[in-house]
């Protein structure tokens, strides 16, 4: 299914535990969503639960799902920074090479001055303040001088605080505007920030009509490419600010969460272009964040979860909705600032797949690279889509569901086949017969030893054709280390997906921490180059309880398919394996029946017990069988 709009809701603030680089950021032991659970007792989220927010990471009060609803993982971090508009840019494909300055002393005199003399106004402040601390201290005095409050915080940022029957609103955004103009260059911070308040002293209350006026992203985002596609990019809350408006197709601003969560819901009912509706519920970060209130932060949290359901209840048949954050600010640590963290991403609706995980991405700017995929348009300058792994596709699709793909045209077999040429011997001739051969029949891949990657990638450019290597062939018995080596080297030569053999002896020797290691250190180093990876578990060597073990310890880590055998071990695929190893995935990975499948007949017994793709170095014969009825003489080897 197509997908016509995707739904992002930016949860600010919401990380879910310290990024790799977090000891660069003075961030040690932050985890927003980890440690504000300890802190109050347990989450109540019932809804982002069955989700599989708690299959991201170990949440107090929130339990792991065993079939979860939504697609998830996490997202690192890039940029050198841990702000609202370095997170935001990066979602939307930007990755920054230097960070936005900070003044943790106050911003300098000469830059005081410029502005004061622009303002033909003397300023309060200028230190590193929480919003509301500093208008109770300095408050009165502002309304009795007329002097605006200035002050920072640990982001890049310059914030004005104004009573709004001292220095009206409008021309706070003017005075604001000066401060824009004038922090440039080396003291270009990512965001001047308007903050009206008003009230008596001891009773200051900040308003609504805050206004970021920010600097505009360095080079396109995802929202210039869906603008300049004629399609639509519709900002909620602080969207619109973060980005200047560039690449915003239309704009609404929000009081609070719940509002934001009202005007969400009221665009995916009234606004059916395709495209973009982004939201950012700001309350989290601003509320309770900087404020050290976990019990507010959690309380924010379950207020949202409760409106989860209104929200996709709203959404269309070919909407996708995706909730993820921009950065951390852990409410239990001594810091009242943002904190370097990952960021956790949901996925949902129907044009989605349901408990797929995506693992642990390398930068932020991948979901804006998976949303330009599906949408069609082109792609921002940073990240790896990991659309394959979000939406279905043939590696996915299984059951009745591919058996009546393959009964609609016998042909179509060929597009879940892996045409495969592993001999020692093989030629160069050799695999360019082989890549003819999958041009000619349109196979899912062509599979060959890695020396061969580069030279089928480029025999299969423009072709739909995948160039898969295999990794720790045929034994497993290599060090992780080398497994890792191996499958990056395929990838950079241009393979898209890698099969790798477990450590066999270490899975039958019961050492079982050695098998998930190994497995999930390949399957990272593929997803993070956006290739799949397919795990060989060699069936004829192992029990049922062992193959049904290690299926689980793949599905754990994120593998996309496990498969098998390797064709090596004299044994290959039955249908039994085959069913045993889909009865333990289920919906989470793919199966690949390898070694063995020589005929049409064998193929359709291999699918029909669950398979989605096929190992074969009889696919020319397979093929032919389909297309005339009549058996054709395949070859003798599985590999």
């Amino acid at each position: 299914m197509n997908v016509n709009r995707f739904v992002v809701i930016v949860l600010d603030s919401v990380g879910i535990g310290e990024a790799p680089d977090a000891a660069d950021f003075g961030d040690v032991g932050s985890h927003t969503l980890g440690n504000m659970a300890r802190a109050v007792g347990g989450l109540n989220l019932p809804n982002l639960e069955k989700m599989g927010l708690g299959n991201i990471a170990i949440l107090e009060g929130v339990e792991p799902q065993t079939n979860p609803t939504a697609v998830y993982g996490k997202l690192t971090e890039v940029s050198p920074g841990k702000d609202t508009t370095t997170g935001h840019w990066e979602l939307m494909g930007v990755e920054l090479k230097r960070p936005f300055p900070l003044y943790p002393n106050g911003f300098p005199p000469e830059i005081m001055k410029l502005f004061e003399v622009a303002i033909g106004r003397k300023t309060l402040g200028n230190y590193p303040a929480s919003g509301t601390v500093i208008i109770e201290e300095l408050g009165e005095e502002h309304i009795k001088t007329g002097k605006p409050i200035v002050y920072t915080s640990g982001d890049s940022v310059f914030q004005i605080a104004a009573h709004e029957e001292v220095i009206p609103v409008d021309e706070l955004y003017k005075i604001c505007r000066i401060a824009r103009e004038i922090l440039c260059d080396e003291h270009e911070v990512a965001r001047v920030i308007a903050r009206p308040f008003v009230g008596e002293p001891g009773h200051f209350t900040r308003t609504a009509n805050r206004h970021d006026f920010s600097v505009a992203p360095p080079v396109p985002t995802l929202l210039d490419s869906l603008k300049d596609a004629g399609l639509m990019s519709y900002a909620i809350g602080k969207i619109n600010d973060i980005f200047t408006g560039q690449g915003v197709t239309g704009y609404v601003t929000t009081q609070d969460n719940m509002d934001g969560v009202g005007k969400t819901i009221a665009a995916i009912r009234e606004r059916r272009e395709k495209g973009l509706i982004f939201t950012n519920l700001v309350d989290f970060d601003a509320k309770f964040g900087h404020r050290n209130n976990p019990q507010g932060y959690a309380n924010a949290l379950a207020e949202f979860d409760r409106r989860l359901p209104e929200i996709t209840a709203a959404l269309a048949d070919d909407d996708i909705l995706i909730i993820t954050a921009d950065h951390g600010n852990d409410p239990t640590t001594p810091s009242t600032d943002h904190s370097r963290e990952y960021v956790p991403v949901l996925i949902t609706g129907k044009p989605a797949l349901t408990g797929v995980n995506f693992g642990v991405r390398a930068s932020f700017a991948d979901l804006g690279a998976t949303i330009a995929d599906a949408l069609g348009v082109k792609r921002p300058s940073a990240g790896t889509s990991f659309k394959r792994l979000m939406m279905p596709t043939l590696d996915t699709i299984n059951g009745e569901a591919l058996q009546d793909f393959i009964a609609k045209d016998p042909a179509n077999i060929a597009r879940i086949i892996d045409h495969t040429l592993l001999k020692p011997n093989a030629t160069e001739n050799d695999i360019a017969k082989l890549c003819e051969e999958a041009k000619t029949y349109n196979f899912a891949s062509v599979c060959v030893n890695a020396t061969h990657a580069r030279f089928v990638t480029e025999q299969l450019k423009e072709t739909a054709v995948r160039t898969c290597a295999v990794v720790g062939f045929p034994l497993g018995a290599t060090t992780t280390q080398t497994k890792v080596f191996e499958a990056e080297q395929a990838i950079q030569a241009g393979a898209s997906e890698v099969d790798m053999v477990i450590n066999i002896g270490a899975l039958k020797g019961k050492n079982y921490a050695l098998v998930e290691r190994d497995i999930a250190a390949v399957v990272t180093a593929a997803h993070t180059h956006d290739a799949l990876c397919k795990v060989i578990i060699e069936t004829s060597y192992l029990t049922d309880k062992e193959k049904r073990l290690v299926c689980e310890t793949a599905v754990r880590v994120g593998a996309d398919y496990v498969k098998t055998s390797t064709g090596f071990s004299g044994g290959g695929a039955t249908p039994e394996d085959v069913a045993l190893m889909r009865q333990t995935v289920g919906q989470k990975a793919g199966v690949k029946a390898s070694g063995g499948v020589r005929t049409y007949a064998d193929a359709l017994a291999v699918v029909a017990a669950g398979a989605n793709r096929i190992g074969a170095s009889s696919g020319v014969a397979i093929v032919q069988e389909a297309l005339t009825g009549q058996k054709a003489i395949g070859t003798d080897s599985d590999y």
